[in-house]
């Protein structure tokens, strides 16, 4: 019984220093926690509003043209003899093209016929909105 009352005991003065120091530990947490969200939260200006916009809707559009260059890289491959063979040396497209068609290409070396290396370049159409590429252009060095 002397047990029951000493664990009695303990259990109150853990729950007095728990009271004591939790509820001051609490309010201090909830303090950092509002300071930290209302420094984050300052309000924006329309220069970088705009700015956003602008950052948001070019990484759009490289993500498209990513995807695009994908896509175009199939296609070769479809059209190889040995598409094992394809090795990319360059993909790029012309980036003062703001519109949704965009320009471009891509130069690659891979087997000929004849079972030597060749360089072609590729260039292509891609429309950014319908996802639809349109090869207009092939040349072998």
């Amino acid at each position: 019984m002397n047990d029951l009352t000493s664990l009695e005991k303990r259990k109150k003065t853990n729950l007095k220093i728990l009271k004591i120091l939790g509820i001051p530990a609490l309010v201090l947490f909830l303090i950092l926690i509002i300071g930290s969200i209302s420094q984050g939260a300052k309000p924006k200006t329309k220069a970088e509003i705009e700015q956003q916009k602008k950052d948001s809707i070019q990484t759009y559009r490289v993500d498209k043209i990513n995807s695009g260059f994908v896509q175009f890289e199939i296609q070769i491959k479809d059209k190889m003899k040995n598409p094992n063979s394809y090795d990319k040396i360059l993909e790029d497209y012309n980036k003062k093209d703001t519109s949704d068609i965009v320009n471009m290409y891509i130069r690659f070396r891979g087997d000929n016929s004849l079972g030597g290396k060749s360089i072609s370049q590729v260039n292509a159409l891609y429309n950014i909105k319908t996802e639809d590429l349109v090869i207009t252009n092939q040349s072998v060095e």
